[in-house]
C-alpha cells in the first residue's frame, strides 16, 4: 500500500525484494518483449536504504547482457539540457529551416545498440528532468528518438523514509513499478565479502555483528538503541555501517596492513566512514587479526591446534576462510571447525550455500560437509 502525503505518495508498502530478485524482475520487463505484445517494457523503480548497492544492479545486468551499453543517469545532478537540446535542421531542398530536439549522447541512441539505462536518483531530479525521463520511462522515447527494443530501463532512488527527499508524485504512479530493495543479511553481505577477498577483520567484525549492523531503522524504535545505522532521527550521526561502508573499510585495513597508513589514521578514517562508535568496535577485531591460527597450522593439524577462546576471533577465522579454502584442504577446514562454537559453524556453513558464492563445489561435494548438513539439517528447515 502507499500513503498520501499532500500530492506525493510516500513509498512504504511496497514489494520488499532482495537484490538477486530485483535483478532478475528488470532483466524480464525492463525491455519490449513479448510479454509486452511488442510494445514498451514497465520500469522498474527500485527504492532501498543508502550503501546497499541499488546502483551496483547496473553492473549485475550488465553480466547478464554483455553486449548492451551501460548508461548511468545521475539524475539529480542533471538539468533539461543534459536529456535533450533544440537542434536546428537544414533542409537538402532549400526550404525553411526548422528545429528538433536531439538526445544527449549519453542515451546512446546515435549507437543503434541496447542499452541497459539506469534512472540513478530519479525522485530527487528536477520536474523538468523528471518530465523527460518520463517519456524515457513509458514510451522507450527520448528527444522524439526511439531507444532500441531491447534496451533495459530502469530507475533508481532512496527510501521517502530516510528524509532525503524521494518522493513519487501522483502522476508518476502509473509510469514506474515502485519495488522496494530490503537490507542484505549478514550471511549474504559475508559471501560477497568473501568473494571479493575483504580483509578478515571485517568479515569477522560482519558475522558477529551483522544482525545489528544491517538493521532497518524502521525496526528500531529508539534511534540510541542501534548507534551503527543510518537513522533519520539520528541527525548528529554523521556516518553509519553499510555494504559499501564495509568495502571501503576493508580497502582502509589492508593499507594498515601494508604499512601505508598507521593506526591512529586508520582510526580516523574509520570513524570517518563508519562513526566513531562502529569504529571502536571494529577496532578490537582488527587488533584481534594477530592471535588467530594460521593456515598452515590448520593444515598440518587441524584437530590440535589452536582454536581462539573469542568467539569473535572464531568468527574472523571462519569468514576469511571462505575466501581464501582451496580443495586441498576442505577435509582438515572441516575437522578444525567442528571444533568452533555452533554459532560460528552455522554462519559458515550458511555463507556456502548461495548459488553466488564462488567456491561453493569445494563444498557441496565433499563428503565431510554433506555429513555435517546431514547432522545439523535443522539449520535448513526453518
Amino acid at each position: 500500500m502507499s500513503m498520501k502525503v499532500g500530492n506525493t505518495v510516500a513509498l512504504t508498502g511496497e514489494l520488499v525484494l532482495p537484490r538477486k530478485k530485483i535483478v532478475d524482475l528488470i532483466a524480464a520487463c525492463g525491455s519490449e518483449t513479448k510479454y509486452h505484445g511488442g510494445s514498451r517494457g514497465t520500469t522498474v523503480l527500485v527504492t532501498g536504504s543508502m550503501g546497499y548497492g541499488k546502483t551496483q544492479i547496473v553492473f549485475d545486468l550488465a553480466e547478464l547482457f554483455p553486449k548492451h551499453n551501460v548508461v548511468i543517469l545521475d539524475s539529480v545532478n542533471m538539468d533539461l539540457g543534459d536529456t535533450q537540446i533544440p537542434a536546428i535542421v537544414y533542409p537538402a531542398d532549400g526550404s525553411h529551416p526548422y528545429s528538433i530536439f536531439a538526445p544527449n549522447e549519453a542515451f546512446g541512441v546515435h549507437l543503434g545498440q541496447p542499452c541497459i539505462i539506469l534512472m540513478d536518483e530519479y525522485l530527487k531530479a528536477k520536474r523538468a528532468v523528471k518530465a523527460s525521463l518520463c517519456m524515457v520511462a513509458m514510451e522507450r522515447l527520448i528527444a522524439s528518438q526511439k531507444l532500441h527494443s531491447d534496451s533495459i530501463i530502469f530507475a533508481a532512488s532512496n527510501r521517502d523514509g530516510e528524509g532525503l527527499g524521494d518522493q513519487l508524485l501522483e502522476h508518476e504512479k502509473q509510469r514506474f513499478l515502485p519495488v522496494r530493495m530490503r537490507n542484505s543479511t549478514k550471511e549474504e553481505v559475508i559471501e560477497h565479502g568473501a568473494n571479493k577477498g575483504w580483509h578478515p577483520s571485517i568479515l569477522g567484525f560482519i558475522a558477529e555483528k551483522g544482525d545489528m549492523l544491517f538493521q532497518d531503522f524502521e525496526e528500531v524504535s529508539d534511534y540510541r538503541d542501534n548507534p551503527h545505522i543510518f537513522h533519520p532521527q539520528a541527525v548528529d550521526r554523521a556516518a553509519f555501517f553499510s555494504p559499501r561502508g564495509a568495502e571501503e573499510c576493508s580497502k582502509f585495513v589492508y593499507m594498515h596492513d601494508d604499512g601505508l597508513i598507521d593506526k591512529t589514521t586508520l582510526r580516523v578514517v574509520l570513524a570517518a566512514r563508519v562513526n566513531e562508535v562502529t569504529m571502536r568496535t571494529l577496532m578490537t577485531y582488527i587488533e584481534m587479526a594477530g592471535d588467530m591460527p594460521t593456515t598452515d597450522m590448520i593444515k598440518k593439524d587441524p584437530t590440535g591446534c589452536v582454536v581462539p577462546d573469542n568467539v569473535s576471533a572464531q568468527f574472523m577465522l571462519a569468514t576469511n576462510t571462505l575466501a581464501i579454502i582451496e580443495r586441498n584442504w576442505v577435509d582438515q577446514w572441516m575437522d578444525y571447525m567442528d571444533r568452533l562454537k555452533e554459532e560460528v559453524q552455522d554462519v559458515f556453513v550458511l555463507c556456502t550455500i548461495p548459488d553466488t558464492y564462488k567456491k561453493r563445489e569445494l563444498f557441496v561435494n565433499n563428503k565431510k560437509f554433506r555429513k555435517w548438513c546431514h547432522d545439523n539439517n535443522y539449520l535448513f528447515n526453518t
